[in-house]
Parts: structure tokens; C-alpha cells; sequence
């Protein structure tokens, strides 16, 4: 998959620096980066493909209800809290509505 800059400035910047928590790069819920290409120009990231995300399971809500996706978009949270308050060396506090 490819993912270009987005017309917003800033966007793709920010993201591009998540990627490099060591969290976020080994975590097998997240798509990896394969490449980053900037010519000077144009700009792309380039991340392996996935049968399956959070964004594709938006679609199917109603056949899956919303606690399957609030339970799956929590554990992604709570898996990934220790290893970002560890490099951001801050307290991180994530709300999840319950």
C-alpha cells in the first residue's frame, strides 16, 4: 500500500514520526513501513499490505456491533501505553470511553 502527502501541511510529517516508535514499528497490529521515498518533490510512504484493518472493519459495524470494534481499538491502546510513555519518557493518558 501507498500513501501520499496529504494537501494539509503538517499531516504526513506527523505521521511519518510515528513510525518511528519502536512500538508502533514492532506492533503486529499496526501496518509496517517498508519505505519512505521523498524525491524532493513529491513525497510517499510505502507500508505492507494487510487483508484486514480497522478502517476496512468500519464497513462492516453493524454486522460486528460496536463492542467488537470499541474492545479491538482498546487493546490496541493498552498494548501500545507502556512502550510510548517509555520513549516519550511522559505520562501518557489515554481515555477509552468504556
Amino acid at each position: 500500500m501507498v500513501k501520499t502527502e496529504s494537501s494539509i501541511s503538517g499531516i504526513y510529517d506527523m505521521e511519518m514520526n510515528c513510525y518511528e516508535f519502536r512500538c508502533t514499528r514492532h506492533s503486529p497490529y499496526i501496518r509496517a513501513i517498508h519505505e519512505a521515498v521523498d524525491n524532493g518533490t513529491d513525497k510517499c510512504m510505502v507500508f505492507e499490505w494487510m487483508d484486514t484493518n480497522l478502517w476496512t472493519l468500519r464497513t462492516r459495524a453493524q454486522e460486528l456491533r460496536q463492542p467488537f470494534l470499541k474492545v479491538t481499538a482498546r487493546s490496541i491502546l493498552e498494548a501500545t501505553k507502556p512502550e510510548l510513555q517509555h520513549e516519550m519518557q511522559a505520562p501518557l493518558i489515554l481515555r477509552i470511553d468504556r
